[in-house]
């Protein structure tokens, strides 16, 4: 009788044990990428576009020009972010990659006015008064 009993409480216990304890089958984690759209992309190049020129209206020239790339790489196809990279470019006297920027702009829409101000902005500080009258006659 002890012996049946000491069986039926291990038995007993046993269940318990595995009901309590007992491990379910889990399926592994699978990563997972969140990939932006790309309006989602072009609407956050704006914005960033935004902060970049405000940074740039406060004197921070170097952080504006951070912002202004990559506001571009963001969205390559939005002109007044090429007019604020160019803007931000010569304010940081990098004049060569402004006219690289004022072109890819003029690409996008020759039609901008700012582009051509900053190009003759550029020149005039070059001293190529040529050059300069061709753009501001453009606007």
């Amino acid at each position: 009788m002890f012996k049946k009993l000491l069986i039926f409480k291990i038995i007993f216990l046993q269940l318990i044990g595995l009901s309590i304890f007992q491990v379910k089958k889990t399926n592994a984690f699978i990563p997972y990428y969140y990939l932006p759209s790309k309006k989602f992309l072009k609407l956050n190049g704006s914005e960033i576009g935004k902060n970049a020129y405000q940074l740039l209206y406060f004197g921070q020239l170097k952080e504006g020009l951070a912002l202004a790339k990559l506001a571009i790489s963001l969205n390559p196809e939005d002109v007044n972010l090429w007019a604020l990279l160019a803007e931000a470019q010569i304010n940081n006297k990098l004049f060569d990659d402004a006219l690289l920027s004022i072109e890819k702009g003029k690409l996008i829409n020759p039609l901008v006015s700012e582009l051509y101000f900053a190009e003759g902005s550029i020149y005039i500080s070059q001293n190529k008064k040529q050059k300069a009258k061709k753009s501001l006659d453009k606007v």
